[in-house]
């Protein structure tokens, strides 16, 4: 946090009078942030939760805790493809995970096809589903990390630096945002952990650059992995700048995000720094004739 307010205190002053001078020197002494990082998404639809016809309280439901959900006495929405995977993944039939649950089997193939289910019944069933060796979690069977990952980037790109509100339900205590690069160059590369690192990460981040929306993000997703790719075109000062190729991918363990990985195009990004330095130096150099 320290290392950030500092850094944060540099590129203030960078903007200050005769910007493009102050910039200028900036990244000649390494202060300045190459444009590497593409966090601004387009328009998206609404978080993508089976058979939930409003989506908005689907997605209410998705900032819910389980303390409150199950105060409220309402129904959860069964995560069908993962309780399926992990069934099948010990070797159980439906009829099997009835028997060991202790529900019938018509309400196993009621939750594989998405539920919904009471709180206390999907407890139930992940603790038959656990392991000694891997442990089911209610946000196993509840969270679909697809939705998660699209209502964290309409937050981020709907927000900005103010969506850690939004997001800070679904982090893991152990949360890690990781930027790869060299700390010196830029004040938001690094290891950021919990919601409150994620927090001065994008403070220092949103200091520097004003994004253009863009419409084209792509989704892939894997076991415990969400993938979101798009190009970056934004503005530092009145530059136009960009684009720059992103993959932001999400790693997540019981239902929560454990890790985000930002990788990014390095060479594009170094391509872009030469750029916008080279317009800064000729603004220099006309004013000063």
């Amino acid at each position: 946090m320290v290392r950030s307010l500092k850094a944060l205190t540099r590129l203030e002053w960078c903007f200050g009078a005769s910007r493009e001078r102050r910039v200028l020197n900036a990244i000649g002494s390494g202060t300045f942030p190459p444009v590497i990082h593409a966090l601004t998404v387009g328009s998206l639809p609404s978080p993508s939760i089976p058979n939930h016809e409003n989506k908005k309280e689907a997605t209410l439901e998705l900032r819910m805790t389980y303390e409150e959900i199950e105060g409220s006495g309402r129904s959860v929405q069964i995560n069908a493809s993962s309780l399926r995977r992990i069934r099948r993944s010990i070797g159980w039939t439906q009829t099997e995970l009835a028997k060991r649950s202790g529900y019938s089997e018509r309400l196993i193939r009621k939750a594989e096809h998405g539920g919904p289910l009471d709180l206390s019944t999907v407890r139930d069933i992940a603790q038959a589903l656990s392991l000694s060796s891997t442990p089911v979690k209610i946000g196993d069977l509840v969270q679909d990390a697809l939705a998660i990952a699209q209502l964290w980037v309409r937050a981020l790109n709907e927000q900005g630096r103010k969506m850690v509100l939004t997001v800070r339900p679904f982090l893991a205590p152990d949360f890690v945002f990781h930027c790869p690069g060299d700390p010196k160059t830029a004040p938001f590369i690094g290891t950021w952990t919990g919601a409150e690192g994620f927090k001065a990460f994008l403070d220092s981040y949103f200091t520097v650059f004003r994004r253009i929306k863009n419409e084209n993000v792509t989704f892939t997703t894997g076991t415990d992995l969400v993938s979101a790719r798009w190009q970056e075109i934004g503005y530092v000062q009145d530059l136009l700048v960009g684009p720059v190729r992103i993959n932001m991918h999400f790693h997540f363990k019981h239902g929560l995000i454990t890790r985000i990985d930002d990788e990014y195009d390095i060479t594009g990004a170094e391509k872009t720094k030469m750029e916008v330095e080279s317009m800064l130096r000729s603004r220099v150099n006309s004013s000063s004739q």
